[in-house]
């Protein structure tokens, strides 16, 4: 599965028209913050927190066509919403999850660069 989803970018960039390249500069500085907050948010266990920024990235990559760091955002936000409910949720899953979402931002980030350096 490639990266970053074209078509997706091709859309995202009709829509954003010359707001794209700043769109896409925003997020990879918003992402970054939030992925730093959710570790930290994950040894606090502020379930509430890391819904929210697990929330922003999941919808905002989608927009920029990083569907793997949607799914692996969505699935954090899950979980975390289980917490919020008082369920008693696998803090190593969550772990475990926040490293496939630093991976999938990882992956992304030179792609999403790329972009906005043409």
């Amino acid at each position: 599965m490639p990266v970053l989803n074209q078509k997706i970018i091709e859309e995202t960039k009709i829509v954003m028209k010359e707001n794209f390249v700043i769109m896409v500069a925003y997020f990879l500085e918003d992402v970054a913050a939030d992925i730093a907050a959710i570790q930290d948010r994950v040894h606090n266990k502020n379930a509430e927190k890391i819904i929210l920024s697990s929330h922003t990235i999941k919808s905002s990559s989608k927009l920029v066509g990083a569907e793997n760091l949607s799914v692996v955002a969505m699935k954090i936000e899950e979980l975390a919403r289980e917490m919020s409910t008082g369920k008693e949720a696998d803090s190593k899953e969550l772990v475990l999850l926040l490293g496939q979402l630093r991976k999938a931002f990882s992956d992304a980030e030179p792609e999403l660069k790329a972009l906005i350096s043409e």
